[in-house]
């Protein structure tokens, strides 16, 4: 994380005091090895131990209930 974002600064210098296509090339890669290599990682790292099961959406849940019967037609007003 630390050299991506050392690659990100070094773009920075490279678009003021260099050549403004080799730096953006620079902040563009080092922002794309953030966001599709470390957080993925980083996400996974995070919630590969936890119990996600409350969070997930359960149909059988549903089937049961018949408060959602409301939305599916026009408002009836007494």
């Amino acid at each position: 994380m630390i050299a991506a974002l050392l690659v990100i600064g070094y773009g920075f210098y490279e678009v003021e005091n260099g050549d403004p296509a080799s730096g953006h090339k620079y902040i563009g890669m080092a922002t794309l090895f953030i966001f599709f290599v470390i957080m993925p990682l980083f996400i996974w790292n995070r919630y590969s131990k936890k119990d996600l099961s409350g969070f997930t959406f359960n149909n059988s849940k549903m089937d049961n209930d018949d408060e959602d019967d409301d939305w599916d037609g026009p408002i009836q007003r007494n």
